[in-house]
């Protein structure tokens, strides 16, 4: 049995009769006359074309992927040795180096 796709109530009336038909416990404020619209609020977020520019669709890469890559190579042995196998290392890859990401940036920096 398929059931009926229930409407949006528009107003507290509407939503009132909604939640008496599927037995709900809950009640809008009895405050509120069954003629008051519902409130709409925002619910955040921008519409397209809105809002900063990096917030926009997405530009094409364009450059070299390969070179791209090749600045930051892994230090997983398994991943390195299929970046080795696809010629994305490198000639002059030092190899993985051992320390935590902080300390290999901290050579990284001082390095150059």
């Amino acid at each position: 049995m398929s059931e009926q796709r229930r409407r949006t109530p528009r107003t507290v009336g509407e939503l009132r009769e909604q939640l008496r038909e599927r037995g709900e416990p809950w009640e809008p404020n009895p405050r509120l006359r069954d003629e008051e619209p519902l409130p709409d609020p925002p619910r955040g977020g921008l519409e397209p074309g809105e809002g900063p520019e990096e917030n926009q669709e997405p530009k094409p890469f364009e450059g070299d992927l390969g070179e791209l890559l090749r600045e930051s190579p892994p230090a997983n042995p398994l991943v390195r040795e299929r970046w080795r196998d696809q010629e994305l290392l490198r000639e002059d890859d030092p190899g993985a180096r051992e320390g935590t990401p902080g300390e290999l940036e901290e050579d990284a920096g001082t390095s150059g």
